[in-house]
């Protein structure tokens, strides 16, 4: 039995499914969002009773939010007891769901050349000083700390827009960075820290925020090692198990452009014909518990 936290209706739960039959697997689907609430003596009854109940073997964490701690403290007490957790690292400690730490991370470590900092002033003053401290100019790209995908991504080409665009967050919650010109982005999916065999090049849009995902091409892993490398790096650096690195190329350079904890991989399976979700269901049974 694997017990699988996502959203509930959605492609990557409706795939999981449908493997999970193939591979004569069991998998039961928690709704972080409706099941789990602050994590005391009632909610410590309700993982007993739950865990009694399926003596699951693995927990494979496919989202959270908006339940972090909750979900922390409930994969701590499915690892205490042997069960497998993806990603192991959830069960070791809690949750920093801000962009802004990881890429610090990255930072600290020479994977991203940029600094990266909250902006906490978001009158044209601090605007200024921000851009004056971190070295940027216009057009920038401005980032939720707390988005996914291209939820809370902004490309600003003056103060003006950027003023405009900074209201919709809230304060301390936004970062700016220098917006990237390049060839275009790899999509690089990564299992138990190895790349599946398919990397999706996609089409670089100039003068906005995405990738053109109109033009997309898959292309071997093999033939791509440099690519692939600074992926599976940059996720087992950051202990992401199962993840998306999506990474820029300009003239040969490679830069890191995000980490995704939490990939959706509807595209990625569409465009590749990778079976994603069967591969991370024969991860997540395979491999061993290591102890939280």
């Amino acid at each position: 039995m694997i017990i699988v936290i996502s959203y509930e209706n959605i492609y990557a739960v409706k795939r999981l499914r449908e493997e999970a039959k193939g591979l004569q697997v069991d998998i039961y689907v928690l709704d972080a969002r409706i099941w789990f609430s602050r994590w005391n003596f009632v909610n410590k009854l309700k993982m007993w009773a739950l865990y009694c109940r399926l003596q699951p073997t693995a927990l494979f964490i496919r989202s959270c939010f908006p339940k972090y701690n909750e979900v922390h403290h409930f994969a701590r007490f499915m690892s205490d007891r042997g069960v497998r957790v993806v990603d192991e690292k959830i069960a070791k400690e809690r949750l920093e769901m801000s962009k802004v730490a990881y890429l610090r991370d990255l930072r600290n470590v020479g994977l991203i050349s940029y600094d990266v900092d909250l902006l906490l002033d978001y009158s044209k003053s601090g605007v200024e000083r921000y851009m004056a401290q971190h070295k940027l100019s216009f057009p920038i790209a401005m980032k939720w700390t707390y988005g996914f995908g291209q939820m809370g991504v902004r490309f600003v080409n003056d103060m003006q827009q950027t003023l405009k665009a900074l209201a919709e967050f809230p304060i301390g919650e936004v970062f700016l960075m220098p917006y990237i010109v390049a060839d275009c982005e790899y999509k690089v999916l990564v299992i138990g820290y190895k790349s599946v065999n398919t990397v999706l090049k996609v089409e670089f849009k100039h003068n906005k925020l995405g990738p053109n995902l109109l033009k997309s091409e898959p292309l071997p892993a093999s033939k791509l090692p440099e690519v692939v490398a600074l992926a599976e790096h940059t996720a087992r650096f950051l202990g992401r198990e199962v993840s998306k690195v999506d990474i820029l190329s300009k003239d040969g350079k490679l830069t890191i452009l995000e980490a995704n904890r939490f990939p959706g991989f509807e595209y990625f399976e569409t465009h590749t014909k990778e079976n994603v979700a069967k591969k991370i269901l024969e991860y997540v049974k395979t491999t061993k518990f290591t102890g939280a």
